[in-house]
């Protein structure tokens, strides 16, 4: 009975990604490859075992866009 039941289920509704957010992380993702892959370059490595935890922050924060520019950098502008 119960495998004759999973063969007539029908699927009521399907889930799609948005392209939008999906072409958002595929170019953040592709961003930080280009960043791990430039500090093995220079020589970093990951750490082996486990990561000890990161140093308190006391400067504060800034954000970067995804193209690797603080997001309160001035604009470019076009005349």
């Amino acid at each position: 009975m119960h495998s004759a039941a999973s063969t007539y289920v029908r699927i009521r509704s399907t889930w799609e990604p948005d392209p939008e957010r999906t072409a958002l992380y595929d170019e953040l993702y592709a961003a930080y490859l280009g960043r791990r892959e430039a500090a093995r370059s220079l020589g970093w490595a990951p750490p082996s075992g486990d990561a000890p935890s990161p140093p308190a922050v006391s400067a504060p924060v800034r954000a970067v866009s995804a193209a690797g520019t603080p997001s309160d950098a001035p604009k470019a502008t076009h005349v």
